[in-house]
């Protein structure tokens, strides 16, 4: 007969005592898995990154096909305006993101603003002043007031050398009457936009910036003794629609407030003396 195997008693369970599963141990984490989860690196393309930006994930593929798109022209020599158009539209998509979808509105997590301003000022410089058939200064200018909103702002030299690039290469075209038809309209939409920039510059958080005022005034006013008159006019009006919208819109604590005040009132009594009707 088969020995009957040995049965060790089982260990009761009293009623009072609740049963519970094993406790497993959860995996040691390492300290890279231990960091915040929220901390992506943005995309960026041939510029430092500017930190870890709390909860950015970067650029979805449409704004990455948009960068690869400027870095490619960046990087070029491209002459065909369509391009150009392309380029500075591209500009102004990823500037609406950054102001958008970045926490601090830093454009520097996506590329380089220094390198588009640059290309920007290029683009314009290329222009002929000698006739307006191209849409290239308009939409530039498009471009450099989504780039004023985002950070890191334009100011001093940077800001001053690319409104005198605009200037030069809109007050430098012949006079307005010599215009016909498509032109006309042309060059009436790019002083309007010029206008539009210009606002766009002073006005900061919805707030009225006096510095960058100045920044203008002060690049502007040399253009009010330019030998040619329709370049005047045009110094002169720009000067006019700034005054008119900032003194609608600010109060001046005092004249040490605005420093190229005198500059101002002395270009302006020298202006109303001018044989031309319009100017004066």
């Amino acid at each position: 007969m088969a020995e009957e195997v040995r049965k060790v008693p089982l260990k009761p369970i009293r009623a009072w005592e609740e049963t519970r599963p094993p406790r497993r141990k959860s995996p040691r984490k390492s300290p890279q898995q231990q960091q915040e989860l929220c901390v992506p690196q943005p995309f960026h393309a041939d510029s430092p990154s500017p930190g870890n930006a709390s909860c950015f994930m970067g650029p979805d593929w449409q704004e990455k096909e948009t960068l690869d798109y400027i870095n490619t022209f960046l990087k070029g020599n491209e002459q065909e305006e369509a391009k150009k158009l392309e380029f500075l539209d591209r500009v102004i998509t990823i500037s609406r993101a950054a102001l958008t979808r970045h926490p601090e509105q830093n454009l520097a997590a996506f590329l380089c603003k220094a390198l588009l301003v640059e290309k920007i000022k290029e683009l314009i410089d290329l222009e002929s002043v000698d006739s307006l058939t191209s849409g290239v200064r308009q939409e530039a200018m498009l471009a450099i007031m989504e780039l004023s909103k985002v950070k890191p702002l334009l100011r001093g030299t940077e800001l001053s050398s690319l409104i005198t690039v605009c200037f030069s290469s809109v007050f430098s075209l012949p006079p307005a009457e010599t215009n016909q038809g498509m032109e006309a309209a042309l060059y009436n939409n790019t002083l309007n936009t010029m206008d539009e920039l210009l606002k766009t510059l002073v006005c900061e958080d919805e707030k009225r910036n006096l510095v960058v005022l100045q920044n203008i005034v002060e690049v502007l006013l040399p253009w009010t003794a330019s030998k040619e008159v329709h370049v005047r006019l045009r110094a002169v009006g720009r000067i006019t629609w700034l005054t008119k919208f900032i003194s609608g819109q600010h109060k001046f604590k005092g004249v040490e407030e605005f420093r190229v005040l005198g500059q101002l009132v002395g270009c302006l009594t020298l202006c109303s003396a001018e044989q031309e009707q319009e100017i004066c």
